[in-house]
């Protein structure tokens, strides 16, 4: 489970960060609503043809209101390609 920091837009930020970024505050066991920081919803991976792409998790988008991850398909270049 990871958040984005909006007013900073870092990118993944996990449950113990967030804790260890604010000590002196309270919070939950779970949590997925906290002030400044939006929730990011998992999403599947796209599809790629193994030795010749990878895929790059991005900066997450806004989608219906909600922050989800989201994917990219990147090429390998050819001396990539050679070791996959």
């Amino acid at each position: 489970m990871s958040f984005l920091d909006i007013s900073t837009g870092e990118y993944p930020i996990t449950h113990t960060q967030i804790r260890a970024k604010y000590p002196e505050k309270t919070f939950p066991a779970y949590f997925t609503e906290i002030e400044g920081f939006e929730f990011v919803a998992s999403t599947p991976q796209p599809s790629y043809i193994k030795g010749e792409e990878i895929i790059i998790e991005d900066a997450p988008i806004l989608v219906d209101n909600k922050y989800v991850q989201a994917w990219k398909v990147v090429e390998l270049t050819d001396a990539e390609k050679q070791h996959a």
